[in-house]
C-alpha cells in the first residue's frame, strides 16, 4: 500500500510535465502571439480590484502550479478529426491572444480610473515584452500627488429642498472639504441625496436631477465642487406626494372565475380577498404603507421585505398610481401577493465515504421536510422534519485491537416546528417589537440514536423569540428549551465508564436519565450575497445556560431538600453548566475566479455549582467531515490524548478549529478547493483517564491537529456533491510519546462524499 502511494506522489509531477509539454504556441496561426502574463508595477492608493476588473478582459489561460492545463487539453483536441471534441468543447480553454488594441485600450481606461480617484495628473505606461510568441504586459502606473477637495458649494432650484438639506452638518453628507476628489464619492452623495428626497414625499424625484461642476483650474491640486440640484423642466418646482389608499390582493393569480373578490377594510387599508384566507391583522403588521401618510420609499422596501420573509407568498409587487384628482399630489398603493403552495415537501440525502489505515467506512443519511403554509389562516408555518441515518465506523471491536466494519452510528428522528410571524406569548401580542420583524417559533421533536456504545432517546420542547434588527442581524432567545434523556450503555462502555468513575472521570453521570433544562440566546450576522461574489462575513454566537430555572424553583417550593443534583422523586439528574461559542467565517473573493473561504470556532463550557459533569451533547468534539478532516468524526484529542483502540468518542469543553479552503472552478460545473484543517479539544482540569487532555496557555498551539487536502465539489445548481481526501500533517499525539508530531510520511488519510460545504 505505501509503494502505491509512493508511485501516486512520484506520477504528479510527472503528470505536470507532461501536460505542460504539450507546447501552449505550437498551434498558433503565424501572426498569432498568446498572451502569457499581465503585471501592475506601482499605483498603490487605487483598490486592485478596480484595476483587476479592467483587467478582465485580457485574462492569460488559467494556470495551475505553473502550468496551462487548460490550454492543453484544447490543444490536444486539435489531435481528433471532429473539431467539436470533448477536449475543445468542455475540457480545454482556446488560447487567449496578444490584442495591442486591446490592451492600449485597457491602458487609456487605468488613466481614467486615476483620473476618478482624484490623480488628474497621473501617467500610465504600457510595457509589451516578446518572447518565443509570447506576450508579456507590464502596465507602469506613476500616481502622482492627488486632488483635495477644497471647498462644496450648493444651488438648490427648489426652496423646500434647501430648506430640507440646510439642517445636516458635514457628518450626514458625503462630500466634505479636505478628502482626496473621488467621482464614485459623488455618486454615493447624489444616491444618498436622492433617497433622502424620496423618504419626504418627493415621489418622481431622481438623482439625474443633480449636477455637478468642478473647478481644478488653479495650481493648488485642489477641486471646488459646485452642487446644483435643478427642477423638472415641465413644472416650476418638485411636489410631495401623499398615500390616499392601500389595496392589498392576497391571490394576485386568482383565475377568471375567482375574481369576484370580497373587500374589506382594516385600520384603513383596504384588503381584495377571492376567500379570506389570511388574517388581515396579521398582514397589516407587516405592511409599513399607510393610508393619509407621506410617500417614503423606504416603507415600500421595508414592505416588501417583511411580507417576504413571512415566508408564504411567492411573489410581491407595488405598484404606485398617481391620482389625477385636483391637487395632483395624492397616490394610490396597490400590494399584489401571490401565494406559495400550501404545501410542500423535499428530500435531503448524504453520503459519507471515509479512509483511515486502508479501511473504508461508508454512511448514508437521509432527510424529508414538509411544510404546511398558513396553517391557521394567520401566516403560521408548519415544518416537519423526519431523520433517519446510519454511519459505518472503523474501530476496534476485540482484545487484540483488530480494526473491523460495523454499524456504529444509527439515527432516527423527528421535529415539528410551528412558526407565528409575531411575538406571541399568553400576555401580549408583543406590539412594540413590531419594527424588528418578530417571530415566535415552538418545536416539539424527539431523537433517537443507537451507537455502538450506547442509545440515547431524547424529548424536546423549545419556545423561541426571533428578531431582526437589518437585513444582515438576526437574534433568538429561548427562554425555555428542556429535553428529557433517556440513555441505555452496552456492557463494554458502562464497564468502561465505571472504571473511569474509579479514576475520578464521572462521564459516567453524563448518562444518566436527565431533565434538561435551559436558555439560549444566538445572535446571527450574514451579509454574504446570492447574486455576486463580494467579500462577506458570517458570525454566530451562542450563549446557554442550563438548569438554572428548575434548579431554584426546586429549592423555592421546598427548601430542605439537599442541593444534590438529582430530583430525587424522578430519579432524574439535573445539570447546571454554561456554555458559550463563535462561529466566525470570511470570504474573500481572488481575482473573480475564486474564493479563499476561512473559518474560526470557537467554544467554552462547563458545569456549575455543584455539577460534575455535562450533559453529553453539551461537550465538544472534534475531527470529522465538516472539521478536522483527517480524523474520525469525534475521535480527535482532547489535546494530546488518544484512545488505545480508536472506538470512544472524545468530548471536551474547550474547543478551537481553523479552516482555511482556496476554491476555484476547475471546469463547468465541477469546482475544486485545496484546504487546511487545524483544531482540538481540551479539558479544563486534569483527566487522569486521559492524560494530556488539561488546557494550558503557553502549550495549547502545540496541540492543534492540522491536517490538509484537496477537494472536489460537483456543482449541480440544486445539489452540491463533495468528495475531500484529507491526511494528516501534525499529530499532537506523538507529543505524549515523545516523538515527531510531523506525520505527513505517515500517510494516515481519509475521504468525506458529503452534502454541501464544509461551511
Amino acid at each position: 500500500m505505501k509503494i502505491l502511494r509512493n508511485i501516486r506522489i512520484i506520477l504528479l509531477p510527472v503528470i505536470i510535465v507532461c501536460i505542460n509539454g504539450c507546447t501552449a504556441t505550437h498551434f498558433l496561426k503565424d501572426n498569432e502571439i498568446l498572451l502569457n502574463k499581465i503585471k501592475i508595477k506601482g499605483g498603490k492608493n487605487v483598490k486592485t480590484d478596480n484595476i483587476k476588473y479592467l483587467l478582465s478582459r485580457q485574462k492569460p489561460n488559467r494556470r495551475i502550479i505553473g502550468t496551462r492545463p487548460y490550454l492543453a487539453l484544447y490543444n490536444l483536441g486539435s489531435y481528433f478529426k471532429n473539431p467539436d471534441n470533448i477536449f475543445r468543447r468542455t475540457l480545454g480553454e482556446p488560447p487567449v491572444l496578444f490584442d495591442s488594441t486591446l490592451a492600449e485600450n485597457i491602458r487609456k481606461d487605468i488613466l481614467r480610473l486615476y483620473q476618478s480617484k482624484g490623480y488628474l495628473h497621473a501617467e500610465i505606461g504600457l510595457k509589451i515584452k516578446l518572447k518565443n510568441r509570447q506576450a508579456k504586459l507590464e502596465y507602469l502606473i506613476v500616481e502622482k500627488k492627488p486632488f483635495y477637495i477644497s471647498n462644496v458649494t450648493y444651488n438648490y432650484e427648489n426652496k423646500e429642498m434647501e430648506a430640507l438639506f440646510s439642517y445636516e452638518n458635514n457628518e450626514d453628507r458625503m462630500l466634505k472639504p479636505g478628502i482626496i476628489f473621488d467621482e464614485d464619492v459623488l455618486g454615493k452623495e447624489r444616491v444618498r441625496m436622492e433617497q433622502k428626497l424620496r423618504n419626504q414625499g418627493y415621489y418622481y424625484f431622481n438623482k439625474e436631477y443633480i449636477y455637478f461642476e468642478i473647478d481644478t483650474s488653479n495650481h493648488k491640486r485642489d477641486a471646488k465642487v459646485h452642487l446644483i440640484l435643478k427642477n423638472p423642466s415641465s413644472d416650476s418646482a418638485h411636489n410631495i406626494y401623499y398615500i390616499k389608499d392601500v389595496f392589498v390582493m392576497t391571490d394576485a393569480t386568482a383565475s377568471e372565475s375567482e375574481k369576484n373578490r370580497d373587500t374589506s377594510n382594516y385600520e384603513g387599508v383596504f384588503f381584495l380577498n377571492y376567500r379570506k384566507k389570511y388574517s388581515e391583522k396579521v398582514l397589516y403588521r407587516k405592511i409599513r404603507i399607510r393610508p393619509t401618510s407621506l410617500f417614503r420609499a423606504g416603507n415600500i422596501m421595508a414592505t416588501q421585505n417583511l411580507l417576504s420573509d413571512m415566508g408564504i407568498f411567492k411573489f410581491i409587487t407595488i405598484k404606485n398610481e398617481h391620482l389625477r384628482d385636483t391637487t395632483g399630489r395624492f397616490l394610490r398603493t396597490f400590494i399584489n401577493l401571490t401565494p406559495m403552495e400550501k404545501y410542500s415537501y423535499s428530500f435531503q440525502f448524504d453520503v459519507t465515504l471515509r479512509e483511515l489505515e486502508g479501511v473504508q467506512t461508508p454512511g448514508i443519511a437521509g432527510t424529508m421536510l414538509f411544510t404546511v403554509r398558513n396553517l391557521f389562516g394567520g401566516a403560521q408555518i408548519l415544518n416537519s422534519r423526519f431523520h433517519g441515518g446510519v454511519d459505518f465506523q472503523a474501530g476496534s471491536s476485540n482484545t487484540n485491537g483488530e480494526e473491523k466494519l460495523f454499524t456504529g452510528n444509527q439515527e432516527l428522528g423527528a421535529e415539528f416546528s410551528l412558526l407565528f410571524p409575531f411575538f406571541w406569548y399568553p400576555t401580549h401580542s408583543g406590539e412594540q417589537f413590531r419594527p424588528y420583524n418578530p417571530k415566535t417559533r415552538i418545536t416539539t421533536g424527539f431523537f433517537h440514536e443507537q451507537r455502538k456504545l450506547y442509545k440515547r432517546t431524547s424529548l424536546n420542547f423549545s419556545y423561541n423569540f426571533d428578531w431582526r434588527k437589518n437585513i444582515y442581524s438576526r437574534t433568538s432567545f429561548a427562554p425555555f428549551d428542556i429535553s428529557l434523556v433517556f440513555s441505555d450503555l452496552s456492557p463494554e462502555f458502562s464497564d468502561f465508564l465505571q472504571l473511569q468513575q474509579q479514576k475520578g472521570n464521572f462521564l459516567i453521570n453524563s448518562f444518566d436519565r436527565a431533565l434538561v433544562t435551559s436558555l439560549k440566546l444566538i445572535h446571527t450576522y450574514n451579509n454574504s450575497s446570492l447574486i455576486s461574489v463580494k467579500k462577506s462575513i458570517f458570525f454566530r454566537g451562542l450563549l446557554e445556560g442550563g438548569g438554572f430555572g428548575i434548579y431554584y424553583l426546586r429549592q423555592l417550593l421546598d427548601p430542605t431538600i439537599p442541593s444534590e443534583t438529582h430530583i430525587t422523586t424522578l430519579k432524574l439528574r439535573l445539570y447546571r453548566y454554561l456554555r458559550g461559542s463563535g462561529d466566525l467565517r470570511y470570504y474573500l473573493p481572488v481575482r473573480n475566479i475564486s474564493v479563499f473561504a476561512n473559518r474560526l470556532y470557537v467554544g467554552l463550557t462547563g458545569p456549575l455549582l455543584k455539577s460534575t459533569v455535562l450533559p453529553y451533547d453539551k461537550y465538544f468534539f472534534t475531527g470529522g467531515s465538516n472539521s478536522n478532516r483527517a480524523w474520525l468524526a469525534r475521535r480527535l484529542g482532547p489535546g494530546t490524548f488518544r484512545a488505545e483502540n480508536n472506538i470512544f468518542e472524545q468530548g471536551g469543553e474547550i474547543a478551537l478549529e481553523s479552516s482555511s479552503e482556496l476554491r476555484f472552478n476547475i471546469i463547468k460545473f465541477i469546482n475544486g478547493a485545496f484546504f487546511v484543517d487545524a483544531g482540538n479539544i481540551w479539558t479544563f482540569n486534569d483527566d487522569v483517564s486521559r492524560p494530556g487532555s488539561k488546557f494550558h496557555f503557553n502549550s495549547f498551539f502545540k496541540e492543534l491537529a492540522i491536517s490538509s487536502g484537496f477537494g472536489l465539489r460537483f456543482d449541480f445548481s440544486f445539489l452540491v456533491v463533495r468528495l475531500d481526501g484529507a491526511i494528516r500533517m501534525y499529530d499532537p499525539y506523538y507529543l505524549s510519546i515523545n516523538e515527531d508530531p510531523f506525520v505527513a510520511g505517515k500517510f494516515e488519510s481519509q475521504v468525506n462524499v458529503g452534502i454541501g460545504y464544509p461551511f
